[in-house]
């Protein structure tokens, strides 16, 4: 799931802004700034590049390199945790990189590649909706559809005689983000994880698989 876990409640945040030694009265005076401000606009980029499972016939499946992007632009309250509008969507359509060789060593002869009839969508934002300091994912996966190359049945038989079929299968699941706090921003060498970008307007998350990029602005 998409998780990253970088919210503080107003009492951690506070407690953390005053063990920090080194923030300069700057620093506090950006923060205040943050804080008394209503509405915030955010626009949130996510990015993956990962291993996933792209096929999955009745015996085979095959896993790829796949990267992906995500966009969310909108206004919040963060006074009362939720959004003024509905978020603006932008979702972008799954690269496919490498296709890992097969699975099972037993494969005699080099094997043909998968075909591939309809490429995988490894994420499809539908919908998003608030939950306290969540940000709720609707999300769409879609399995390429095509086959994949097997042996057969036949003792000498090779890689590619034979073809399991792969559904191009669509499942939907919740996943969420947590919204770190816009003061966090003005907080000397950022908060946890999250790291202020050279240009000082965006706080950065990187992960495994993931890469968040947060750019608060205020609008009141």
């Amino acid at each position: 799931m998409i998780r990253t876990a970088i919210w503080l409640s107003a009492a951690l945040v506070a407690a953390s802004v005053s063990g920090l030694p080194k923030a300069s009265a700057q620093d506090v005076d950006a923060m205040a700034k943050w804080t008394a401000a209503t509405i915030v606009h955010y626009r949130i980029v996510g990015e993956f590049k990962g291993k996933w499972t792209i096929l999955k016939g009745k015996k085979l499946s095959r896993d790829a390199e796949v990267s992906d992007r995500l966009e969310l632009e909108f206004d919040w309250d963060q006074t009362a945790y939720q959004f003024v509008r509905l978020p603006v969507i932008r979702n972008s359509p799954t690269t496919l990189g490498a296709i890992d060789a097969p699975r099972f060593p037993l494969m005699k002869g080099p094997c043909p590649a998968p075909r591939i009839d309809r490429q995988p969508e490894y994420l499809t934002v539908t919908s998003v909706s608030a939950l306290s300091a969540l940000v709720q994912l609707d999300v769409t996966r879609q399995l390429a559809g095509g086959a994949l190359p097997d042996n057969g049945e036949a003792a000498n038989a090779k890689c590619g005689e034979e073809w399991d079929p792969a559904a191009p299968v669509t499942t939907t699941v919740k996943e969420s983000v947590t919204l770190p706090p816009a003061m966090a921003l003005a907080m000397p060498g950022g908060l946890g994880n999250m790291k202020p970008s050279p240009d000082g307007k965006s706080l950065a998350m990187k992960g495994k698989e993931w890469t968040w990029t947060f750019t608060p602005t205020i609008v009141k």
